[in-house]
């Protein structure tokens, strides 16, 4: 027993190690990105052929593109490492869902897909982190959008009981194309994504979507079927009690 606790605590602080390590290549990294992006920026102005124009907004996505995946990184490994605390905020639900839907519903309307909120009446609030509960249901919301051609992203919430406590569901579901076995057995691992799809995304969306769900004391779930599109749920309680806060 001693010696396997003496593995166990090893392999634990190897697995610290190599966090704060990832944390700080990642930090390391943005300043140059950081560096390349504003130069692009700056060639942006200048007084370019068509050619010149080209190849700099080549740069400028390549750019934008790797910053997104160090920043994502970077914060993927603050939340796993639990270097950041939650904050107890006093939400008001359906409001918040409305100013979501003020922000993605022209996105999707563009696409010419519906946008759906239906909010059971008197939901009331949640206490919860306001910029993480936005930033778990706007990654789902993203993702809904951009795997959806036709049809509707419906955003909804609603009270219920978890062990006789106060909770809510909120839901995000689409009429994508929905996933295959092989993909949903994968669905929260960190670095995986669809190439295909997700133009070279971090695969990090998900990941950190089901770490910051846990923290706040809730679960994540979905129900997804090959070309009849995907469910995502975040079930969360009315007032956390949960070590991450503070």
């Amino acid at each position: 027993n001693t010696e396997l606790e003496k593995a166990n605590e090893k392999l634990m602080s190897l697995s610290h190690e190599k966090d704060a390590f990832v944390a700080k290549v990642s930090h390391d990294l943005r300043q140059p990105l950081n560096a390349i992006f504003l130069q692009v920026e700056a060639l942006k102005l200048s007084d370019l052929d068509d050619l010149q124009k080209e190849d700099v907004q080549r740069i400028h996505d390549h750019a934008a593109r790797e910053l997104n995946l160090v920043n994502d990184i970077l914060e993927y490994q603050k939340i796993i490492m639990g270097a950041e605390s939650l904050t107890r905020d006093t939400i008001n639900i359906a409001q918040m869902l409305e100013e979501l839907a003020e922000a993605y519903r022209p996105g999707a309307e563009a696409k010419g897909i519906g946008y759906v909120v239906a909010i059971e009446p008197e939901i009331g609030h949640i206490i919860a982190d306001d910029r993480r509960i936005r930033q778990i249901l706007g990654n789902l919301i993203n993702n809904a959008c951009k795997f959806t051609k036709e049809g509707t992203v419906k955003v909804t919430a609603k009270s219920l009981k978890v062990d006789d406590l106060p909770w809510v569901e909120f839901s995000v579901r689409d009429s994508g194309r929905g996933m295959s076995p092989q993909e949903q057995a994968k669905i929260f691992e960190p670095f995986v994504s669809n190439k295909k799809d997700n133009a070279g995304g971090s695969g990090l969306g998900l990941s950190i979507c089901k770490e910051l769900t846990a923290q706040m004391g809730g679960r994540i779930g979905f129900v997804s079927e090959l070309g009849k599109g995907t469910n995502f749920t975040v079930s969360l309680p009315r007032e956390p009690d949960s070590e991450f806060y503070m």
